[in-house]
Order: C-alpha cells, then sequence, then structure tokens
C-alpha cells in the first residue's frame, strides 16, 4: 500500500522497523528487502539498491540463495530490479550471468507463469538470443496442451516474454504488437501491483520508442 501510494519514507520506516525480526525466516523476507529497494530506487539511490542486491535479497552466499537458487520469487525479485536499474542507465555489471545460466537450465519449465518474462530479462540482457528462442519454442510447446496454466503461458505469458525479447533486440514495433494484445489480462500472470508495473514500464517505454520511429 505505501509502495503504491507513493509514501517512500513512510515505508523504509516501516521496513526498518520489521527488519530485526526476519532472522530465521523464509524467502519472503527476499521480497521485503526487494521493497526496500524499490523505496530507494524511486529515491535515486542506486548505490543503496546495489547494496541491498548484493547482500539481502540477491546474496548467494545466503543459505536461503545456496538451497533454492533458482525458487520463483527471488528469480522475479533480480531480475524486475536488475532491469529497472539498467533502464536508468545503472551498470549492474555481470549479475545478469548467474540469472541467465540459471534462465537456461530452466528452460522448458513453464509452471510459474510470471516467472517466465523474468527468466527472458536475464536471458535477453546477456545476449543468449538462441537460447531466448528455445524459450520461445517451448513455451508454445508447453501451451498446446489442455488446462488453465497451459492457456494462461500461451495467452498471456507467451506475448509478453516475447515482447521482453523485442525489446533486448529493439524491435520496439513487434514488441508492442505482441504485448498489446494482453494488456488488460496480464494480472492474470500474478504479482503484485509493485511487480507487474515492470512489465507496464517496459510497455510504455516501447510505445514511445516505436512512435518515434
Amino acid at each position: 500500500v505505501m509502495q503504491m501510494q507513493g509514501h517512500r519514507f513512510e515505508g523504509l520506516a516501516c521496513l526498518d522497523r520489521l527488519a530485526p525480526h526476519w532472522e530465521g525466516s523464509n524467502n519472503l523476507r527476499h521480497h521485503l528487502w526487494w521493497h526496500a529497494a524499490m523505496f530507494h530506487l524511486e529515491h535515486g539511490d542506486h548505490t543503496a539498491v546495489l547494496r541491498l542486491y548484493d547482500r539481502q535479497f540477491r546474496d548467494l552466499a545466503s543459505p536461503l540463495v545456496e538451497a533454492q537458487p533458482d525458487l520463483y520469487i527471488d528469480v522475479q525479485n533480480a531480475a524486475s530490479m536488475l532491469w529497472r536499474l539498467a533502464r536508468h542507465g545503472v551498470d549492474v555489471g555481470d549479475r545478469w550471468v548467474e540469472l541467465a545460466d540459471r534462465a537456461e537450465a530452466r528452460i522448458g519449465d513453464c509452471c510459474s507463469a510470471f516467472t517466465l518474462p523474468h527468466w527472458m530479462m536475464a536471458l535477453a540482457a546477456t545476449g543468449r538470443f538462441e537460447a531466448a528462442q528455445r524459450m520461445l519454442t517451448a513455451m508454445r510447446d508447453f501451451a498446446q496442451g489442455p488446462g488453465s496454466l497451459r492457456r494462461l503461458v500461451g495467452d498471456v505469458a507467451l506475448p509478453v516474454t516475447e515482447a521482453v525479447l523485442r525489446h533486448a533486440q529493439g524491435d520496439h514495433r513487434r514488441a508492442v504488437a505482441a504485448m498489446r494484445p494482453v494488456l488488460g489480462t496480464m494480472q492474470q500472470l500474478g504479482g503484485s501491483h509493485a511487480q507487474q508495473d515492470v512489465l507496464e514500464q517496459l510497455f510504455l517505454d516501447e510505445i514511445g520508442r516505436a512512435s518515434c520511429r
């Protein structure tokens, strides 16, 4: 609620009060630190965002990450934050690489529809376009069968994931064409308003770039 109403200082203060109670908790603590990083991002404090990335919600040496290095919500946290930072022109170093490695290993796993565009962000950011095409093919194959998840992947996740790739390739018109029809149904993928915002920002960027060409 604080995130969506723009209460940045209040949000950070709330998280600071709660943080001492998170020791020993599960991966939800990572998502809470991600929210803290989102507040810092809105303040333009990119140093603080990267510090939280490395030390809190994507600390590769932490027991939680070592136990489940590709847990869906942790991947969403990491990829969406790196994408946002890159959008602001921040050099994120080689942080994309380990995510792209895990994304490539997950090609064909379509069990978390909202995670799929985030995997594509990592593949596209590292220039792994052949792997990206294999991922889209695997998604199309998955979507052929019966069931609500397969329909969700084919009807919503696939065009959004393709738009992520087109964005990285500079193919703005095709990105817009892929994503425009599903703008009203993207919420079916899951994720909060704050999490979905990364996809909405991508579309707005593409609209702007496509209109300038």
